[in-house]
């Protein structure tokens, strides 16, 4: 995957982190935080309180950029390409099946849905308080 020089700092390391996500997530050792919201990327788990949900890679692929833009309102073609690149030519649509498996999984490890919906426009975490 190619990633533009001319994209700036910030594309960059966003591309970059993207992926390390897809060919090494091991790679990535942080624990990053949104509001109550908790990613470990080694143990790819998503924290909530006390309770700890495991994420399937496509989860971690998906979820791991809106923990590095959580302002972000993120369409499906843009987590389409962040969390797939280059290697998916599939429709912007697996982006909603992927993305829902793992919000019925995180609903029922954690009691709630910690991703929120913008209709029309993609898919977000709760915004900081």
């Amino acid at each position: 995957e190619i990633v533009d020089p001319a994209a700036g700092l910030a594309e960059t390391v966003l591309r970059m982190r993207a992926l390390l996500r897809r060919c090494r997530p091991l790679a990535l050792s942080q624990r990053r935080h949104v509001g109550e919201l908790m990613l470990d990327e080694a143990a790819l788990t998503l924290t909530l309180g006390d309770r700890v949900a495991p994420l399937t890679l496509d989860g971690f692929r998906l979820l791991g950029p809106m923990f590095d833009l959580p302002d972000h309102v993120w369409s499906r073609g843009e987590l389409l390409s962040v969390a797939y690149g280059a290697m998916r030519n599939n429709n912007p649509r697996i982006v909603d099946v992927k993305l829902n498996r793992t919000r019925r999984r995180l609903q029922s490890a954690l009691g709630r849905d910690p991703v929120r919906t913008v209709r029309g426009k993609g898919y977000r975490l709760p915004p900081l308080p």
